[in-house]
């Protein structure tokens, strides 16, 4: 629906810009912030995002001739008071969290098993932490460092040792990295000669990446066609399923009976 897409849409723009000035330590120029915004209000609008537009006649309307009567969220447009798109973004996106994202059980799976993907689990745990906040992170049952004092009451000052050493390790190796993000962050904004190396340093690497996952796609595709006794493809719709929802179903209701033949 409208409001999941504008939220999508608000997680890719003005949440970025979040980021961004936490990063930096300041406020970004409004007018960077307004291009950034009408970028993404486009973008927005080419994946079907309602936003207001003007008749010829200069009456105000939604983009989308079927939508409700409601006017449309058009989450990166002008606000309805003072025509101030950073305004109403934030204040978009502040509602929606406030009233949609609850952290339950799942979402506290899911990040687990997104920091558990690869290694130096504590240390990314950590970095969450400072993006997230304390009270959100222990929603999601990110962990948090610490020493182990009771090892002190157990009699083992090596396991104490070796905890503080662990802790103080990985709370400098947190400080040192966002230093260092924060540099390269300000480098880029002050260095156009390492702003240009930086997009194609990046841009390098979302090739790479459409690369490989482009063929790890058709290959995910052709073992479907062949699991179903179709016909293999030379190249694959990058959006298409690897199974027809209905297929699925069935084999999914197969299987459970299988077990329970078992």
């Amino acid at each position: 629906n409208q409001e999941d897409l504008c939220a999508t849409l608000l997680a890719f723009s003005v949440n970025v810009l979040s980021g961004i000035e936490i990063v930096l330590g300041r406020p970004l120029p409004e007018s960077d912030q307004h291009d950034y915004l009408a970028l993404w209000r486009y973008i927005g609008w080419l994946l079907g995002v309602d936003t207001l537009e003007c008749t010829r006649h200069g009456k105000v309307v939604s983009s989308n001739p079927n939508a409700a009567k409601l006017p449309p969220i058009d989450p990166c447009g002008p606000s309805k008071v003072g025509d101030d798109s950073i305004l109403h973004a934030y204040a978009t996106l502040e509602s929606i969290i406030l009233h949609l994202l609850h952290p339950g059980e799942s979402a506290a799976a899911l990040v687990e098993h997104l920091l558990s993907l690869r290694s130096f689990v504590s240390f990314r745990s950590e970095v969450c932490r400072v993006f997230l906040g304390g009270p959100l992170s222990d929603q999601l049952r990110i962990t948090k460092s610490s020493i182990d004092w009771t090892s002190l009451r157990r009699g083992q000052p090596m396991s104490f040792a070796a905890s503080l050493v662990g802790f103080v390790s990985i709370k400098i190796a947190v400080l040192l990295f966002m230093c260092a993000l924060r540099a390269y962050t300000l480098m880029t904004f002050r260095s156009s000669w390492i702003r240009r190396k930086v997009i194609k340093w990046h841009g390098s690497f979302q090739l790479k990446f459409l690369s490989v996952w482009s063929d790890s796609h058709l290959k995910r595709m052709n073992d479907a066609a062949s699991c179903r006794g179709t016909k293999k493809k030379d190249q694959a719709c990058p959006f298409a399923m690897v199974m027809d929802p209905s297929r699925e179903q069935d084999s999914t209701k197969r299987s459970c009976e299988n077990t329970s033949r078992r």
